[in-house]
């Protein structure tokens, strides 16, 4: 992948973009990690590591990078949602949809428009079990401009709301908005 090719030209590049995401939207969760550039002390690239990891299935090892990513940059939004989830898998659910409602309020406060980052919010509700602050905040990070259809389709993060009649209205929209985007751009 080009990103790769970047990276190897510049091990730093890109370190904030979604082009580090690709693999990971593919569902190639051991490439996805397997790209990330070596190294503890990135708050965003520990994250990332641990968000794979959480993929994998393998909780404690994301819960130690969820945590290490706090340890190294506590005002990160991803280290933070990071948080929530290393609270989830102790089964401290109540800590970590605490922590989740703090970043939602900060970003509707700020007008934050990182519209990937309110899915990984999105995410963490579900994943935590609440349901009606995931499907609102999923909404959000379409409406803003974040809408990987196709990813949304298998998201085992998302399994929680799949049931709901809003989950479809959205992945309809979601449908709809990456359907106008393929078309006016492939």
């Amino acid at each position: 992948m080009e990103s790769e090719q970047a990276r190897q030209l510049d091990p730093v590049v890109k370190l904030t973009s979604s082009a580090l995401n690709a693999y990971f939207y593919l569902g190639q969760y051991d490439r996805f990690l397997e790209s990330l550039p070596p190294g503890d002390d990135s708050a965003l690239i520990v994250f990332y590591r641990g968000f794979g990891r959480y993929y994998q299935r393998s909780l404690n090892d994301a819960a130690k990078h969820f945590d290490r990513a706090v340890e190294l940059d506590r005002s990160l939004l991803q280290a933070q949602i990071g948080k929530a989830l290393s609270l989830g898998i102790r089964h401290r659910d109540t800590e970590g949809l605490s922590i989740l409602q703090g970043l939602e309020g900060r970003i509707n406060q700020r007008g934050v428009g990182d519209a990937e980052a309110k899915y990984k919010i999105a995410q963490a509700y579900s994943t935590l079990g609440e349901k009606q602050a995931a499907l609102r905040v999923f909404r959000a990070s379409i409406d803003s401009g974040f809408f990987a259809y196709p990813y949304f389709l298998t998201d085992p993060l998302l399994d929680n709301i799949r049931s709901d009649p809003e989950f479809r209205r959205i992945m309809d929209a979601a449908k709809q908005r990456h359907q106008a985007f393929a078309s006016a751009f492939f």
